[in-house]
């Protein structure tokens, strides 16, 4: 059984497990805006916490689809807070496109809340959409590697992956190519 003390906490997670988390944090915080005032190291930490008093945490790895709703949700919840603090502040964006994710200029952007409040319609209408989006926007990963993930072709990854984009963008209203 899991304790819940720092020290057996640090015992159940071991450094390739902690380090895969990181990278999935840097990477996620690599496609947001540069002067976001969360930090790679503080997502991280707030995700394990967040997975660790759930019990979704485990020695041999992160379950992906965990760690990737805990880091959206850590995210927006980082984004409300903020926005109360400054009564509608700056929203935060997030490029729509992650191959586009590093050339800032230009690529489209689109801001994290309204993007959560379209996954959570898209999960109603097709769950395996939204989870695409997921890994692809939030964990970062290729299309093959989602691919490799879901168990399924990458012409139906790429497909589907191209569906939501399109549903996102008609949802967000952002103009189409």
């Amino acid at each position: 059984m899991i304790s819940t003390n720092s020290a057996s906490m640090r015992a159940e997670i071991s450094a390739s497990d902690y380090r895969d988390l990181r990278r999935l944090a840097h990477g996620m915080m690599r496609r947001l805006r540069s002067d976001h005032t969360l930090d790679a190291t503080a997502l991280a930490h707030e995700v394990f916490l967040r997975m660790f008093k759930s019990g979704e945490s485990r020695v041999g790895g992160f379950p992906m689809f965990a760690v990737v709703r805990n880091m959206r949700e850590v995210l927006i919840d980082h984004e409300r807070r903020k926005r109360a603090k400054k009564r509608g502040g700056s929203y935060q964006r997030i490029p729509l496109d992650p191959d586009t994710a590093t050339e800032r200029q230009g690529a489209s952007v689109l801001d994290l809340i309204a993007l959560d409040e379209a996954l959570n319609r898209m999960e109603h209408v097709a769950p395996q959409l939204r989870t695409i989006v997921e890994l692809r926007y939030f964990a970062g990963l290729s299309l093959t590697s989602v691919a490799d993930w879901l168990d399924l072709s990458i012409d139906d990854v790429r497909n589907m992956n191209a569906i939501a984009k399109r549903w996102l963008a008609r949802y967000l209203g952002i103009p189409g190519d």
